[in-house]
C-alpha cells in the first residue's frame, strides 16, 4: 500500500515537474526512482536528441546504454551502466520520432538477494510505439514519466551490477 501511494505521489510530482520552468540548458531530471545505492552514473554533455537505448534485461535491468547528440550535433555513447547479465535489446528512434514517457517498476530482487532494484522499464515513443524490458516483481512500486511537452533524451542512473535507481532526463522543446 505504502510502496503504491509513494508510487502516485511521484507521478504527480513528475507531471508537475514537466509543466515546470527548465533550467538553463532546456533540461529537467526526473527520479531517481529505486535504491539509494549504487555508483552514480550521469551524463557530462546535455543532450538534445535522444537516438537509441539498449536495455540488457531478462528478470530485472541488468544494464542500459543510450546513444544521444549534444547541441552541436555530435553523437555521445553511454553505458552501458550495470552489469553483464541478461541479454541486449536495442530500439532506435527514426528522425522526428522522440521517447514521450518511460514507466517500471522497482522493489525487490530475490534471485540476487537484492532489496531494491528497477526490475523492468517500459519505453514509449510518440509514433505510440512501446519497448518493454525485464520483469515486474508482485511486490514491485511503479513509477511513471509521461510528458505532455518536451521529449526524454537522457537519462541517469546508479548502477553496478544492475541498474538500481533511475531518472530520466527531459527537454522542453518543439514537440
Amino acid at each position: 500500500m505504502l510502496g503504491q501511494l509513494l508510487g502516485a505521489l511521484a507521478t504527480i510530482l513528475i507531471v508537475l515537474a514537466s509543466q515546470a520552468s527548465p533550467s538553463p540548458d532546456g533540461l529537467a531530471q526526473i527520479g531517481m526512482f529505486g535504491a539509494n545505492t549504487g555508483t552514480t552514473r550521469n551524463i557530462d554533455v546535455a543532450p538534445v536528441v535522444l537516438k537509441s537505448v539498449t536495455v540488457r534485461s531478462i528478470d530485472t535491468i541488468d544494464a542500459i546504454t543510450f546513444v544521444y547528440l549534444d547541441g552541436n550535433g555530435k553523437e555521445h555513447k553511454v553505458g552501458p551502466w550495470g552489469g553483464t547479465l541478461g541479454y541486449d535489446h536495442t530500439f532506435n528512434l527514426t528522425t522526428n520520432e522522440y521517447v514521450k514517457e518511460v514507466s517500471g517498476t522497482y522493489g525487490p530482487f530475490p534471485t540476487q538477494k537484492l532489496p531494491l532494484t528497477v526490475n523492468s522499464l517500459i519505453f514509449v515513443t510518440s509514433r505510440g510505439i512501446r519497448y518493454a524490458f525485464g520483469t515486474p516483481g508482485a511486490s514491485d512500486t511503479k513509477f511513471n514519466v509521461p510528458l505532455e511537452k518536451g521529449s526524454i533524451v537522457g537519462f541517469s542512473a546508479r548502477a553496478d551490477n544492475f541498474v538500481l535507481p533511475l531518472a530520466s532526463t527531459f527537454a522542453r522543446n518543439m514537440h
